[in-house]
């Protein structure tokens, strides 16, 4: 009885994964495509957000609280006195 109920449950598996197989080929390639196209879009500004805040990384590091000539840092409001 074992024998013929995995006989049964390897056939219904094996007929899902080739009528799956088979037909979800043309969709999974459309849905692919469409994810492929919307990351060519979004890299150039992923890259343009990576590169401005490298920049305010930059000039945080660079920026010395104790230099009385220092600018501002706009994120404190005031004036270096």
């Amino acid at each position: 009885m074992n024998g013929l109920f995995y006989a049964m449950l390897a056939i219904i598996v094996g007929v899902s994964i080739v009528a799956i197989g088979g037909g979800g080929i043309a969709p999974m390639r459309t849905r692919w495509e469409t994810a492929l196209n919307r990351l060519e879009s979004e890299v150039p500004k992923v890259k343009e957000q990576v590169e401005t805040n490298q920049l305010i990384e930059t000039s945080r590091k660079a920026y010395n609280p104790n230099d009385p000539i220092a600018a501002p840092r706009p994120d404190q409001g005031g004036y270096v006195s």
